[in-house]
């Protein structure tokens, strides 16, 4: 990420993920139209990413990954509610799961608005380098992270065609990353 941050600073602002979009505009750092834009054309990069890489490279899919997570009952615990509710009876899903989620989107987006989009770190050299370490501290925190909706979305079709029930796990991704960078953006200017 940190090198491609660096090649498309000029193009985009380097701006790959819905999530800091989303924050950038609750921020008023982008108009909405503006936001639907560079968000359609990330949703429309992840997919054409995901194709490429399940096409062409042996990557266990996430599924598989949850699958396999979801044998341990010790990973995570599911709140009783899901289970009457019949939401997910996987163990993977859980609150702990969603507020990570959020926490770490939150730290990302928030980390980005400061030493990216922020008038006093403007043109500083070092944004791509703090924005690779933070995203890579932040998946040793987190390994199933997904901190992209992007990237979720496409996970979440691929599901949903496969017929598979992780819908559901994507979708709170889906809520957790956008709650994340709605907080930071609101807090950006304090």
């Amino acid at each position: 990420l940190m090198v491609l941050v660096y090649a498309g600073a000029h193009i985009s602002g380097a701006n790959y993920n819905p999530a800091i979009s989303w924050s950038i505009f609750i921020r008023k750092g982008m108009s909405f139209g503006n936001f639907l834009s560079y968000m359609g054309a990330q949703i429309f990069g992840a997919c054409v990413a995901g194709c490429i890489i399940f096409q062409f490279v042996n990557v266990p899919s996430l599924n598989n990954l949850l699958d396999m997570l979801s044998m341990s009952q010790e990973l995570s615990i599911v709140t009783p509610l899901m289970k009457d509710l019949g939401i997910l009876n996987d163990p993977i899903f859980s609150l702990d799961f969603f507020f990570r989620e959020m926490l770490l989107t939150f730290l990302f987006t928030f980390v980005v608005l400061q030493v990216a989009t922020c008038d006093q770190t403007k043109g500083n050299s070092y944004f791509g380098l703090v924005i690779g370490l933070t995203l890579t501290a932040v998946s040793f925190l987190h390994p199933l992270m997904g901190l992209n909706p992007a990237i979720t979305l496409w996970n979440f079709i691929k599901s949903f065609l496969s017929g598979n029930q992780n819908t559901i796990f994507h979708s709170a991704a889906l809520g957790a990353q956008f709650l994340g960078a709605t907080l930071s953006g609101l807090l950006y200017h304090f």
